[in-house]
Protein backbone atom coordinates (compact mmCIF):
# COMPACT_ATOMS: atom_id res chain seq x y z
CA UNK A 1 0.00 0.00 0.00
CA UNK A 2 3.06 2.06 0.63
CA UNK A 3 3.91 1.91 -2.52
CA UNK A 4 0.60 2.79 -4.29
CA UNK A 5 0.50 5.61 -2.32
CA UNK A 6 3.90 7.38 -3.24
CA UNK A 7 2.82 6.85 -6.94
CA UNK A 8 -0.42 8.68 -6.04
CA UNK A 9 1.37 11.77 -3.80
CA UNK A 10 3.95 11.66 -6.77
CA UNK A 11 1.33 12.56 -9.43
CA UNK A 12 -0.81 14.40 -7.03
CA UNK A 13 1.73 17.12 -7.42
CA UNK A 14 1.56 17.84 -10.64
CA UNK A 15 -1.87 18.41 -10.60
CA UNK A 16 -1.29 20.96 -7.94
CA UNK A 17 0.92 22.61 -9.88
CA UNK A 18 -0.76 22.65 -13.33
CA UNK A 19 -3.32 24.92 -11.02
CA UNK A 20 -0.47 27.90 -10.53
CA UNK A 21 -1.23 31.43 -12.12
CA UNK A 22 1.02 32.16 -15.04
CA UNK A 23 1.74 28.09 -15.30
CA UNK A 24 0.43 28.20 -18.64
CA UNK A 25 3.09 31.09 -19.59
CA UNK A 26 5.85 28.78 -18.37
CA UNK A 27 4.38 25.64 -20.66
CA UNK A 28 4.59 27.78 -23.79
CA UNK A 29 7.90 29.28 -22.70
CA UNK A 30 9.37 25.94 -22.68
CA UNK A 31 10.49 26.18 -18.94
CA UNK A 32 8.18 24.32 -17.69
CA UNK A 33 9.28 20.81 -16.81
CA UNK A 34 12.87 22.42 -15.58
CA UNK A 35 10.82 23.60 -13.07
CA UNK A 36 8.55 20.98 -12.50
CA UNK A 37 11.65 18.54 -12.03
CA UNK A 38 13.17 20.84 -9.65
CA UNK A 39 10.83 22.13 -7.98
CA UNK A 40 8.58 19.25 -7.20
CA UNK A 41 9.13 15.58 -9.22
CA UNK A 42 12.97 15.60 -7.79
CA UNK A 43 12.70 16.64 -4.22
CA UNK A 44 9.50 14.46 -4.50
CA UNK A 45 11.19 11.60 -5.83
CA UNK A 46 14.06 11.83 -3.18
CA UNK A 47 12.24 12.58 -0.06
CA UNK A 48 9.79 9.19 -1.07
CA UNK A 49 12.65 7.48 -1.88
CA UNK A 50 14.64 8.03 1.11
CA UNK A 51 11.95 6.95 3.75
CA UNK A 52 10.78 3.91 1.87
CA UNK A 53 14.51 2.90 2.29
CA UNK A 54 14.60 4.32 5.84
CA UNK A 55 12.11 1.42 6.22
CA UNK A 56 12.30 -1.79 4.05
CA UNK A 57 15.15 -3.05 1.96
CA UNK A 58 13.38 -3.28 -1.65
CA UNK A 59 14.53 -1.30 -3.39
CA UNK A 60 18.34 -0.14 -3.52
CA UNK A 61 20.12 2.08 -6.33
CA UNK A 62 22.82 -1.68 -6.45
CA UNK A 63 25.53 -1.91 -8.41
CA UNK A 64 26.96 -1.43 -12.27
CA UNK A 65 26.89 -4.98 -13.97
CA UNK A 66 28.50 -4.39 -17.30
CA UNK A 67 27.20 -7.41 -18.95
CA UNK A 68 23.21 -6.43 -17.76
CA UNK A 69 24.36 -2.85 -18.80
CA UNK A 70 24.93 -4.25 -22.33
CA UNK A 71 22.10 -6.31 -23.23
CA UNK A 72 19.64 -3.74 -21.96
CA UNK A 73 21.47 -0.82 -24.22
CA UNK A 74 21.38 -3.55 -27.14
CA UNK A 75 17.69 -4.27 -26.17
CA UNK A 76 17.04 -0.93 -26.47
CA UNK A 77 18.89 0.19 -29.37
CA UNK A 78 17.28 -2.40 -31.50
CA UNK A 79 13.86 -1.21 -30.19
CA UNK A 80 14.65 2.66 -31.38
CA UNK A 81 15.54 1.26 -34.82
CA UNK A 82 12.40 -1.00 -35.22
CA UNK A 83 10.97 2.82 -34.39
CA UNK A 84 13.41 5.11 -36.87
CA UNK A 85 11.67 2.48 -39.68
CA UNK A 86 8.40 3.87 -39.09
CA UNK A 87 8.72 7.49 -39.48
CA UNK A 88 6.36 8.46 -37.02
CA UNK A 89 6.52 11.66 -35.43
CA UNK A 90 4.88 13.27 -32.89
CA UNK A 91 4.06 17.08 -32.50
CA UNK A 92 5.30 17.41 -28.96
CA UNK A 93 8.64 16.05 -30.15
CA UNK A 94 8.77 18.32 -33.09
CA UNK A 95 8.08 21.40 -31.09
CA UNK A 96 10.90 21.29 -29.07
CA UNK A 97 12.65 23.11 -32.24
CA UNK A 98 10.84 26.13 -31.63
CA UNK A 99 12.09 26.52 -28.44
CA UNK A 100 14.90 29.12 -27.53
CA UNK A 101 18.57 28.07 -26.89
CA UNK A 102 18.29 28.41 -23.06
CA UNK A 103 14.90 26.74 -23.02
CA UNK A 104 15.93 23.85 -24.63
CA UNK A 105 19.16 23.49 -22.45
CA UNK A 106 16.75 23.44 -19.43
CA UNK A 107 14.17 20.89 -21.42
CA UNK A 108 17.75 18.56 -22.27
CA UNK A 109 18.27 18.94 -18.35
CA UNK A 110 14.72 17.98 -17.10
CA UNK A 111 14.42 15.68 -20.27
CA UNK A 112 17.79 13.65 -19.96
CA UNK A 113 18.34 13.56 -16.07
CA UNK A 114 15.64 14.91 -13.83
CA UNK A 115 12.45 12.27 -15.75
CA UNK A 116 14.78 9.48 -15.79
CA UNK A 117 15.95 9.50 -12.17
CA UNK A 118 12.24 10.00 -11.28
CA UNK A 119 10.49 7.66 -13.53
CA UNK A 120 13.16 5.14 -12.65
CA UNK A 121 12.14 5.60 -9.24
CA UNK A 122 8.48 5.80 -9.29
CA UNK A 123 7.58 3.31 -12.02
CA UNK A 124 10.28 0.58 -11.77
CA UNK A 125 10.51 1.03 -8.05
CA UNK A 126 7.62 1.71 -6.49
CA UNK A 127 5.23 0.51 -9.03
CA UNK A 128 6.90 -2.16 -9.81
CA UNK A 129 7.34 -3.73 -5.96
CA UNK A 130 3.63 -2.98 -4.97
CA UNK A 131 2.69 -5.80 -7.63
CA UNK A 132 5.61 -7.95 -7.30
CA UNK A 133 4.17 -9.98 -4.33
CA UNK A 134 0.29 -10.41 -5.63
CA UNK A 135 -0.25 -14.30 -6.97
CA UNK A 136 1.62 -16.72 -9.22
CA UNK A 137 2.13 -14.56 -12.05
CA UNK A 138 2.97 -11.77 -9.59
CA UNK A 139 6.40 -10.44 -11.79
CA UNK A 140 4.76 -10.79 -15.16
CA UNK A 141 1.40 -8.78 -13.39
CA UNK A 142 3.77 -6.27 -12.36
CA UNK A 143 5.72 -5.85 -15.63
CA UNK A 144 2.34 -5.43 -17.36
CA UNK A 145 0.62 -2.85 -14.70
CA UNK A 146 3.74 -0.73 -14.24
CA UNK A 147 4.82 -0.53 -18.12
CA UNK A 148 0.95 0.39 -18.77
CA UNK A 149 0.79 3.22 -16.56
CA UNK A 150 4.13 4.18 -17.77
CA UNK A 151 2.61 4.39 -21.31
CA UNK A 152 0.13 6.76 -20.51
CA UNK A 153 1.72 8.71 -17.85
CA UNK A 154 2.99 10.49 -21.33
CA UNK A 155 -0.09 12.34 -22.16
CA UNK A 156 2.00 14.61 -24.65
CA UNK A 157 1.99 11.96 -27.06
CA UNK A 158 -1.06 10.82 -29.10
CA UNK A 159 0.32 8.39 -31.62
CA UNK A 160 -0.94 5.04 -31.04
CA UNK A 161 2.55 3.51 -31.80
CA UNK A 162 4.35 5.76 -29.92
CA UNK A 163 2.45 4.23 -26.68
CA UNK A 164 3.17 0.56 -27.71
CA UNK A 165 6.96 1.39 -27.41
CA UNK A 166 6.39 3.33 -24.28
CA UNK A 167 4.77 -0.14 -22.88
CA UNK A 168 7.39 -2.23 -24.55
CA UNK A 169 10.62 0.21 -22.90
CA UNK A 170 9.54 0.26 -19.78
CA UNK A 171 8.99 -3.38 -20.33
CA UNK A 172 12.55 -3.76 -21.19
CA UNK A 173 13.32 -1.48 -18.47
CA UNK A 174 11.56 -3.37 -15.91
CA UNK A 175 13.11 -6.97 -16.67
CA UNK A 176 16.78 -5.09 -16.16
CA UNK A 177 15.72 -3.90 -12.81
CA UNK A 178 14.44 -7.51 -11.56
CA UNK A 179 17.27 -9.07 -12.83
CA UNK A 180 20.23 -6.51 -11.94
CA UNK A 181 18.15 -6.09 -8.10
CA UNK A 182 18.55 -2.48 -8.54
CA UNK A 183 17.43 0.97 -9.81
CA UNK A 184 20.61 2.34 -11.06
CA UNK A 185 20.93 0.24 -14.44
CA UNK A 186 17.16 1.35 -15.70
CA UNK A 187 18.02 5.08 -14.47
CA UNK A 188 21.38 4.83 -17.01
CA UNK A 189 19.52 3.45 -19.95
CA UNK A 190 17.11 5.82 -19.43
CA UNK A 191 18.97 8.81 -19.20
CA UNK A 192 21.30 7.29 -22.59
CA UNK A 193 18.04 6.62 -24.81
CA UNK A 194 16.52 9.80 -23.60
CA UNK A 195 19.87 12.26 -24.29
CA UNK A 196 20.16 10.46 -28.01
CA UNK A 197 16.27 10.80 -28.28
CA UNK A 198 15.97 14.00 -27.37
CA UNK A 199 19.76 15.07 -29.13
CA UNK A 200 18.08 13.64 -32.92
CA UNK A 201 15.27 15.80 -32.85
CA UNK A 202 16.82 19.13 -31.87
CA UNK A 203 19.52 18.76 -33.88
CA UNK A 204 17.83 17.12 -36.89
Amino acid sequence: MMCLAAVLIYHCFFFIVALLPNYAALYHSGFAALFVGLAVSLPCTLLLWRYYNHHYPFMPLGQFNPGYFALGLLAIIALNIVWQFLGIEEEWVASLKSYSVSARWGLAFAICFIAPFCEEVIFRGFLLNAFLRWGRFARQQSIVVTSVAFALMHTQYHAPATFIWLFTFSALLCVVRMTSGGLLLPMLLHMLNNTASFSLSTMS
